[in-house]
């Protein structure tokens, strides 16, 4: 078969014959004895027929037998174009093809439409046959009178424009003004309704197939094969089994962490069956790209390009207008639509039960590692950093090892080999997880060791199990099988209690430095709105931003966002138990590490608690602990005096950790601005004014 050639020249043909037998069928309409200017003269449509060679100026005048030799120039004609087709067809052909078009009349009506966007003559001739040089479009009647040879002709195409159920009228392609003209709130008859070509199917049709720039969505006819993506078996038969009944024209779900493979599995399935896919990336918020319309346009692009049409981030389908819209422009699209999404979007489930759902689990141990080595297969590692202390320390999907990988490769490019060491990849780490968290977070300071946590022993051990647990999970819920058994996902939510000033945030630095992972102080002044909704969309930001981030989040005051639900007896009570409801949905699906600080835990909603594997007390200090905070937060370099007692200042203040901070700083002022050393009457001086300040009484 040849390469596809436009349909100007078979419409031109066609549609000449066409007028020529409608001028005759219809030639008592245009005996008037005087012209107006408001009339093509017939004189201008012969000229034109004889121009383009389908009149001759020696053919003697059209007979009683006219009709009978145009219809057989018109069969003559169809079997040329046809063995043209055979060879070389149309774009015509491929877009009657791809939307079902199988009735040979609507198939012409395209050809009229066309001609009549694209041809100055034709659209002048078609004002002489309708008697009317103000009218601009053709009308159903025109289209009827023009195409129909019989009465059944004429009832069927009547109908196709009545009922208006061909995907060419769902989808789009031709458009029929149905509204009340300006005088009359009365409907159009049926013959009056003007119709047209829509601008893209036109565009399309003269050779401009590409997606239009500026549309929302993209075109990717990347090859990539199911095998490709790394899946466990369990999970790639029922993928395989889901994308079945996908291309075979249902719904299909597949949701999962960013970068596990959710794209890839898509356009994985549409190439499998020789398919491009188009992909709609959806908005947090409603939009102009995301209404009946819209989503109307863009199914029709995806049969345009004979694609498998994705829509992504689809759990922002939350909003009941964007399912309607929804709901809407899917009666239009019979075919296969694949949606992804980061988290399980329950709205659309329920709204559409027939959908075919498939989690993408996130990579084991292993996977990650072939997928490091499939990324980097030159690189170079060290005896002293390999690929397997990568996946223990970074738990990477599919998608961010192949954007870090590309980030490393360019000393590669250089020819030189690719030298992997933790100065070189760690920092391309923790750029490519790069988050928006900075809106509604606050970077904690990381640089803390154990050393510098003054805790008893046991909240010492807590926090170390706390630790080891979080590094060793891929080995505990995946290879050892207690991922099964648990009943809450691969999230860590851990509870830090205890006094003001005592460690908690410190602790929480800590972690972030022995598991190499940023930590995040949740800002709650920016999180919580008074209008209904909001809390919960910006606490939606957060976790997905945590997801993506894979940061540590802390919820300092964590009983002020996690409190106890109430009985409901205002509308108030209700919308603030939706909250905490939403809370406790997120943080079990959440599979990172989410800290909450609490100085009151009774207050922390129990089904929390439940859900807390990790509850690690911080008691206020003891003396001993206390004189063993003043040590430690005394640098080597300060100019202590020799008279100062730590014993002493641990049992004149009983204060918690910040607290004894304080009163350092505090020392270390008074002595810049007196003497210049730090003497025990210095700092006892300093601890008296903390304690003004914390509300105690001052000893003398």
């Amino acid at each position: 078969m040849g390469a596809v050639r436009s349909p100007l020249d078979d419409a031109r043909a066609l549609c000449q014959l066409w007028l020529e037998r409608h001028l005759q069928r219809y030639a008592p309409r245009y005996q008037k004895p005087t012209w107006s200017d408001l009339y093509v003269h017939r004189r201008e449509v012969d000229a034109w027929l004889i121009d383009t060679g389908t009149a001759r100026s020696d053919e003697p005048k059209l007979t009683g037998t006219a009709l009978d030799t145009l219809a057989e120039r018109e069969a003559e004609l169809r079997a040329e174009l046809a063995e043209r087709a055979a060879e070389s067809p149309t774009t015509l052909d491929e877009l009657a093809d791809a939307f079902g078009a199988t009735d040979p009349l609507l198939v012409d009506a395209l050809r009229v439409l066309l001609l009549a966007e694209v041809e100055p003559e034709f659209a002048r001739s078609m004002c002489h046959a309708w008697c009317d040089f103000t009218k601009k479009q053709p009308d159903v009647g025109f289209l009827v009178e023009l195409l129909a040879r019989t009465n059944d002709d004429q009832e069927r195409l009547a109908g196709a424009f009545a009922r208006l159920e061909h995907p060419l009228f769902r989808l789009g392609i031709i458009e029929v003004d149905v509204t009340p003209p300006q005088t009359t709130s009365l409907p159009r008859p049926l013959v009056h309704r003007p119709v047209r070509l829509a601008e893209r199917p036109r565009d399309w049709l003269l050779g401009l197939t590409a997606p239009p720039v500026e549309a929302p969505w993209a075109l990717s006819t990347e090859e990539r094969s199911l095998e490709s993506v790394l899946v466990a078996d369990e999970a790639r038969a029922q993928l395989t089994a889901a994308f079945r009944r996908g291309l075979a024209g249902a719904h299909v779900l597949v949701h999962g962490p960013p970068g596990s493979g959710r794209r890839s599995i898509c356009q994985a399935a549409a190439n499998a069956v020789g398919r491009p896919v188009l992909t709609l990336e959806l908005p947090p918020e409603p939009g102009p790209h995301d209404n009946r319309g819209a989503l109307i346009a863009f199914f029709r692009e995806a049969r345009l390009q004979r694609a498998v049409p994705v829509i992504t981030e689809a759990q922002h389908l939350e909003n009941t207008a964007r399912l309607d819209a929804l709901s809407q422009a899917l009666a239009a699209h019979a075919g296969p639509l694949f949606f992804t999404a980061t988290q399980r979007p329950s709205a659309l489930l329920v709204k559409f039960p027939g959908i075919a759902e498939v989690r993408m689990p996130h990579p084991t141990p292993e996977q990650q590692r072939r997928l490091w080595l499939a990324a980097l297969p030159d690189a170079v590692f060290s005896d002293t950093f390999t690929v397997d202390d990568l996946v223990q320390r970074y738990a990477l999907t599919g998608g961010a090892i192949q954007q870090i990988a590309q980030s490393l490769d360019v000393p590669k490019r250089r020819g030189r080999a690719l030298q992997l060491t933790p100065a070189v990849v760690l920092p391309a780490i923790r750029d490519h997880l790069g988050h928006r968290l900075g809106s509604v977070a606050n970077a904690v300071l990381r640089g803390f060791a154990w050393s510098d946590l003054v805790v008893p022993e046991k909240t010492a051990t807590g926090l170390k199990e706390l630790v080891s647990f979080v590094r060793n999970r891929d080995k505990i819920t995946g290879d050892w099988g207690f991922g099964r058994k648990l009943a809450y996902g691969r999230g860590v939510a851990c509870l830090f209690f205890g006094p003001p000033g005592t460690g908690k945030t410190m602790a929480a630095s800590i972690m972030g430095t022995e598991l190499a992972m940023e930590v995040f102080q949740i800002d709650l002044s920016r999180i919580v709105d008074k209008y209904i909704g909001e809390t919960e969309k910006n606490l939606g930001r957060v976790f997905d931003e945590g997801a993506r981030a894979q940061a540590i989040l802390l919820f300092d005051e964590a009983d002020s966002l996690f409190g106890k639900r109430t009985q409901v007896t205002s509308s108030v009570d209700r919308y603030a138990n939706l909250e905490v409801n939403f809370l406790l949905q997120r943080v079990e699906t959440y599979d990172g590490i989410c800290i909450l600080t609490s100085n009151n835990p009774d207050h922390i909603d129990d089904a929390f608690k439940r859900r807390i594997r990790f509850k690690v007390e911080f008691p206020f200090p003891n003396a001993a602990e206390r004189e063993r905070l003043f040590r430690s937060m005394m640098p080597p370099e300060a100019p202590l005096g020799r008279d100062v007692s730590f014993a002493e200042l641990a049992a004149r203040f009983e204060v918690p950790g910040a607290h004894v901070k304080n009163i350092i700083l505090r020392g270390a002022a008074m002595a810049a601005a007196e003497a210049g050393v730090m003497t025990m009457d210095v700092l006892c001086r300093a601890g008296n004014r903390e304690y003004v300040e914390m509300g105690k009484l001052v000893r003398d």
